[in-house]
């Protein structure tokens, strides 16, 4: 696979790295935290950085891998 293509991951990986990066936040702190993990949909990755969509706003974040993973 090239490096500009697309691919999907285990999401559950994607979003424990992103959480370990503190990206995001396991606890819950109201429905406005946008860091709240909850808020979030894993969307698919691409050179080595996996893309997460905000489910109200639409906005989309960049997480890096783990180097292990890339």
């Amino acid at each position: 696979m090239t490096q500009d293509a697309m691919e999907f991951k285990d999401s559950q990986k994607c979003f424990t790295n992103a959480i370990t990066k503190g990206i995001f936040e396991e606890k819950y702190k109201g429905t406005y935290n946008n860091k709240w993990v909850g808020n979030w949909m894993y969307m698919y990755s691409k050179s080595n950085i996996d893309y997460f969509k905000h489910k109200c706003t639409r906005k989309y974040i960049e997480v890096p891998q783990k180097e292990q993973d890339a």
